[in-house]
């Protein structure tokens, strides 16, 4: 499972599973050790996705650089699978155009929506992280 929209990819923990043969609950026991011990905020990256089963897990979809720092820990064969993996991904994206143009009016209403979503979201994220004075 690879979410991927024009500007970034992101390789989920279920993939980063399937691609390596661990166990998923070991490969969330694993980024959640490397997350913490760099000092990035997990959260941020985890998400609850309804198993087949029909439970719900958590599962971290990581950027590249997460994944890069997660998998650096992990055996050759299995930093060469999600390497390989993230090839194709970025492949994928060069060739996808970086730029839509809403064909109907709900679309462009649904785009202002997400940016305005994002811009608010940004605006948080810069309120919360400048210096107080």
């Amino acid at each position: 499972m690879v979410a991927m929209d024009s500007q970034s990819a992101t390789m989920s923990s279920l993939e980063i599973a399937g691609l390596t043969g661990k166990q998923h609950k070991n490969v969330i026991v694993d980024i959640e050790n490397v997350l913490r011990q760099a000092g990035i905020e997990g959260a941020k990256f985890s998400a609850p996705f309804k198993m087949p089963s029909g439970q719900t897990a958590k599962v971290y979809n990581l950027p590249r650089l997460e994944c890069d720092l997660v998998i650096s820990g992990y055996s050759v064969p299995y930093r060469m699978a999600i390497i390989k993996r993230w090839h194709e991904l970025e492949l994928k994206q060069l060739e996808q155009p970086q730029f839509r143009l809403p064909q109907t009016y709900a679309e462009a209403l649904k785009e202002l929506g997400e940016t305005v979503e994002e811009l608010d979201s940004l605006r948080i994220r810069v309120e919360k992280e400048a210096p107080l004075g």
